[in-house]
């Protein structure tokens, strides 16, 4: 039996998508369905580069993660954590 606790999750089983990609093209399934799925239905861009651009960065951190970093940090929080530690400078 798997417990899903979204009020406690420290106490939930965890679902970690990173173990089952394999390649570049499991990496841009897992981004389209996420993206797919987390858009508001009926929502409109009218600059598609928004949602190009953020696929585009979902994209290369988790295929860094996939292919550079140890298992233990191939997940979720570690590309949170790296969106978290971006920064910005005028001069890019």
């Amino acid at each position: 039996i798997k417990v899903l606790d979204l009020i406690n999750m420290h106490l939930s089983h965890c679902y970690n998508p990173f173990a089952y990609l394999k390649d570049d093209k499991d990496v841009l399934k897992l981004v389209t369905n996420l993206i797919r799925n987390t858009t508001p239905k009926g929502s409109n861009t009218n600059d598609p580069f928004w949602e190009r651009s953020e696929t585009a960065l979902l994209e290369a951190l988790i295929l860094y993660l996939l292919y550079e970093a140890p298992k233990e940090e191939q997940n979720f929080p570690m590309v949170m954590e790296m969106i978290a530690a971006a920064e910005v400078r005028e001069e890019d």
